[in-house]
């Protein structure tokens, strides 16, 4: 395993799920993976998500909803963001959904903590 391998699995025990903002969209997060793609280049986040007793996602007075991460840094900085929409109307009971967090690759060793949320 690599030392950025060996990060991301420290990152996934730091990491929050915000499963109140997934419920308010009667969503919820089954799992997540933060890994590197098979190059082994970009880091990536999937996501499986369905919605709670399968009924359909709740719009907020919008047609979608974004799937965010956020990484900090120790002090709690972000350092970085990023997100995936989900259109309500598409959505039926489960999906996979995948954030592809390229850019994080230059910041990956400072980041400390990982929020998931729904907006």
């Amino acid at each position: 395993m690599s030392k950025i391998d060996d990060h991301v699995e420290e990152l996934k025990k730091n990491t929050e799920i915000l499963e109140y903002t997934f419920a308010k969209y009667n969503l919820k997060l089954d799992s997540y993976t933060i890994a590197l793609d098979i190059s082994g280049c970009y880091p990536t986040c999937f996501m499986e998500l369905s919605t709670i007793n399968g009924n359909k996602i709740v719009k907020k007075g919008a047609d979608k909803v974004n799937i965010k991460i956020n990484f900090y840094d120790e002090n709690e900085n972000i350092l970085y963001h990023a997100s995936e929409e989900i259109y309500a109307d598409d959505f039926d009971e489960f999906d996979t959904i995948k954030i592809n967090i390229a850019e994080l690759q230059r910041c990956l060793k400072k980041a400390q903590k990982v929020k998931i949320f729904a907006r």
